[in-house]
């Protein structure tokens, strides 16, 4: 019995595979707070035809010697992490550079460095209006849009320290919210 309940566990993680592949290589869209805005940088990343590409802005962002203001660039690359899918090529390299590891391979120029502290506040930002945005909208939001939220939160905690420890100087703000996830989510099945 042992063998057959491995078996079907098995089809049904692999029930989708195309559909999975597809997502992880669609485009990740602009954050909405984004959407208007006039950098640079916001501007490339818009203009990338393939996830290839998005990676390769991502990387030039980080990395580059940017005349906008180091906020603004922080700010983007936390909300982009935050917007884009688990697995996706796009949020695995952000997790990469939001490490400790990435910033030890930054250039020499000091006013041109992102610290730890100043990578930090832009993902506690981005974590407190993710939460802030299930709050705030009325009509409630499905489940789904929930749901999406408190993933991209949870995978703060997987291999990610600069996420665990943004999301622990922001729990307190999605905690309330779980109550509120639980109606919303029997409500709508």
């Amino acid at each position: 019995m042992n063998d057959l309940n491995l078996r079907v566990a098995a089809l049904k993680l692999c029930a989708h595979p195309k559909r999975f592949a597809e997502l992880r290589d669609a485009l990740v869209p602009l954050p909405n707070t984004w959407i208007a805005a006039p950098h640079d940088f916001v501007l490339q990343f818009a203009a990338a035809k393939s996830s290839a590409e998005q990676v390769q802005v991502v990387k030039d962002v980080f990395y580059g010697e940017q005349e906008q203001d180091h906020g603004d660039v922080a700010r983007f690359l936390a909300d982009l992490l935050l917007a884009s899918p688990l697995k996706h090529a796009v949020r695995n390299q952000l997790t990469k550079l939001f490490s400790d590891n990435a910033l030890a391979k930054q250039k020499a120029t000091p006013h041109r460095r992102h610290s730890k502290e100043h990578l930090l506040e832009a993902l506690q930002q981005s974590l407190g209006e993710m939460a802030s945005s299930l709050a705030v909208i009325t009509p409630p939001v499905s489940h789904e849009r929930t749901n999406d939220v408190f993933v991209s939160a949870n995978a703060c905690l997987q291999n990610f320290p600069f996420g665990r420890e943004a999301l622990g100087k922001q729990v307190h703000r999605f905690a309330p919210l779980l109550t509120n996830a639980l109606e919303r989510y029997w409500a709508d099945i």
